[in-house]
């Protein structure tokens, strides 16, 4: 079972690893992709996620911290698991950090929501400034954009 950035938004990390490890045979094998907690991108989207949370309700409880690779192998080891972790990085790039942003707010869902909630709010400007600042100040390329996020895989075999 391969969950590629995509269970790290489940609302009980518990139960989500419980039911992937059940679902696979004895001896499966299951493979969660998290990023990292630090880099542009990651503040990038802590500004966006930070001012989305004072116009969505309260969640209950904080957000399992994936991307911490001694909390993701006490999760799966407490649920049996043999685990492994590796890391990788993936580079964004793009024309300029605002052409980045541009194409997150036209085409990411993410983007295109976040910017909706916060235009009605009357925060986005101010909210994508901030954000693109957190984008610049990382930015590898000084003629365009190209920042690295990196992630790590958690490699989990169920007993």
């Amino acid at each position: 079972m391969v969950s590629v950035f995509g269970v790290i938004f489940a609302p009980d990390a518990e139960t989500a690893v419980a039911e992937m490890l059940r679902v696979i045979m004895p001896g499966g094998r299951l493979l969660v992709s998290a990023w990292l907690p630090q880099g542009p991108v990651h503040e990038f989207l802590e500004i966006i996620g930070q001012a989305m949370a004072a116009h969505r309700p309260a969640r209950v409880g904080r957000r399992f911290a994936w991307g911490v690779p001694e909390t993701t192998r006490e999760l799966l080891e407490r649920h049996g698991a043999a685990v492994e972790i590796e890391f990788g990085q993936l580079v964004f790039t793009a024309s300029s950090p605002e052409a980045w942003m541009l194409e997150g707010e036209t085409s990411h869902p993410l983007g295109v929501v976040s910017a909706q909630i916060l235009s009605r709010a009357g925060t986005y400007e101010e909210v994508r400034d901030r954000a693109l600042a957190a984008l610049a100040a990382g930015n590898e390329d000084p003629t365009a954009l190209r920042v690295t996020s990196r992630y790590l895989v958690a490699r989990a075999q169920a007993h």
